[in-house]
């Protein structure tokens, strides 16, 4: 099959979009470092291999023709998410749900549950709510998490699951592992600088260790934690010989602009923590420590499931500020279990610690390398701004600017009485039954879990709609403002 391109100086230079009309033929809408790849196009990076369509790590997506479909290629984690809307003129897919809806020229309608659909993300790659709005006529929005898919020109999806990562026999396998796929991941992003966060905890200094192995030279860290605590990993990043870069966190909301886009991912916002760091992060390939591989609470599961939305809401900003996410822990995600058992072996005895904060894999990883016990994850400590369910973190000024943002038919929406008691149900719900005894299982028994059900509220739904409609805004300008395309 062939596809045209529409080459847009004024696009983020990440962001692509195809449209597919009814009858016609596909065309990309891509910026300018979105790469051609045969007759099909690539952003981003990906692990192990010379093609990421079939890889098992990728970072990044992109589309590729077969035969009379689109293969759509995700990223090999669920903290990024690609679109596709079908509608009655056709189909479009993007890795911007805002330059979809750009594209499409639809509008996203009010729905008071999109903040707990989107946010059950959480539950992993196969239990996520897919379809996530449904128009009158007929027009439907489906996300796509971690799997690849087949598209057809009536927009429906046929997923691919992508390769399993191979079974580690034992830790230094894993990390001989992990330490190749960074290093192939580097080297298919030659215009871009590694560049691996590190706090004082286990996972991003793990995963500091793993990325200097394979060539990564620099380093970040926000100041202080969400306490107030020091946070940056400076005597890790100086055992590995990074050079570190840090920054305050963004710890209050005084200006809705600030943080709006983050909240244009449908879920938290509480990556807004890293608002600071937006203009040194460009050009930059991003290490980060999202997802739960060394952690040994709850249940292990091969289906990426999270405790949390860390890291969703970046979906949007890195478009916008170039530069690529590699959430570091989503490498041999799927063999969650096997990393677990291996964490109660014999073998990482003398690296299990005991207690709630306890990942004996990390540990093995950071100490192998030279880094002093006592110098990293002396105690848990967390950067996320829960903006979500503490509006105290918000200024008067900030609340009114979001308000006048969010599009006049949600809040109108939203003011209805029937949508008003809807929500005050389910609040008076979640309250009694977290403070029933054993009242967060009554909530995933009952309700939804509390990873979930804190995103249901209104207030979190109009932020959403207010970010979104104000990123939709800027892409139809860049779109229209985009004259003629070049090949």
């Amino acid at each position: 099959m062939q596809t045209s391109v529409h080459r847009i100086a004024s696009l983020p230079s990440m962001a692509w979009a195809l449209s597919w009309p009814r009858g016609g033929q596909p065309r990309g809408h891509l910026g300018e470092q979105v790469a051609r790849r045969g007759s099909g196009w690539f952003e981003g990076t990906w692990g192990l291999g010379d093609d990421p369509a079939p890889a098992a790590q990728v970072y990044g997506s992109g589309v590729v023709p077969v035969g009379d479909r689109l293969l759509l290629v995700a990223p090999s984690h669920n903290v990024e998410s690609l679109f596709v809307y079908r509608g009655p003129r056709g189909v479009v897919a993007a890795n911007s749900l805002a330059l979809l809806l750009a594209v499409a020229g639809v509008a996203m309608p009010f729905d008071r549950r999109l903040g707990a659909r989107f946010a059950t993300i959480v539950y992993g790659i196969d239990r996520y709510e897919r379809l996530l709005v449904r128009w009158p006529d007929g027009g439907e929005l489906e996300r796509l998490a971690y799997d690849n898919a087949f598209l057809d020109e009536h927009g429906q999806l046929h997923r691919v699951r992508k390769p399993l990562d191979p079974p580690f026999p034992d830790v230094s396998a894993y990390r001989d592992y992990a330490v190749a796929t960074f290093a192939a991941t580097f080297a298919h992003a030659p215009g871009l600088i590694p560049t691996a966060t590190c706090s004082s905890g286990y996972d991003s200094a793990g995963l500091a260790v793993l990325s200097a192995a394979a060539g990564c030279r620099q380093a970040v860290a926000l100041a202080r934690s969400r306490r107030g605590d020091e946070d940056t990993g400076a005597a890790v990043a100086e055992r590995l010989g990074l050079a570190l870069h840090t920054a305050e966190r963004l710890d209050r909301v005084d200006s809705w602009s600030q943080v709006s886009d983050y909240f244009a991912t449908g879920c938290s916002g509480q990556d807004a923590c890293y608002q600071p760091l937006e203009p040194w992060l460009r050009g930059r390939l991003l290490v980060t420590g999202f997802g739960r591989l060394w952690d040994l609470r709850g249940s292990a599961d091969a289906v990426l499931s999270r405790g949390d939305l860390s890291g969703v809401s970046l979906q949007e900003v890195r478009l916008l500020h170039r530069f690529v996410h590699l959430p570091g822990l989503m490498i041999g995600g799927r063999r969650h279990p096997e990393l677990v058992a291996m964490a109660y072996s014999p073998a990482l005895a003398p690296w299990r610690l005991g207690g709630s904060y306890d990942r004996p894999v990390a540990r093995w990883v950071i100490e192998s390398a030279g880094v002093p016990r006592g110098t990293f994850a002396v105690q848990k400590r967390a950067a996320s701004l829960l903006g979500f369910r503490d509006e105290s973190l918000w200024s008067e000024a900030a609340r009114a600017e979001c308000r006048a943002a969010c599009p006049e038919s949600w809040v109108a929406a939203a003011a209805s009485w029937s949508v008003r008691a809807g929500d005050g149900w389910d609040r008076l719900r979640w309250f009694l039954l977290r403070h029933l005894p054993n009242g967060k299982a009554a909530v995933a028994r009952w309700f939804r879990d509390d990873r979930v059900q804190q995103m249901a509220g209104l207030d979190n739904v109009l932020r959403f709609g207010a970010g979104l409609a104000g990123l939709v805004a800027r892409y139809q300008r860049w779109l229209d403002g985009a004259g003629l395309g070049r090949d």
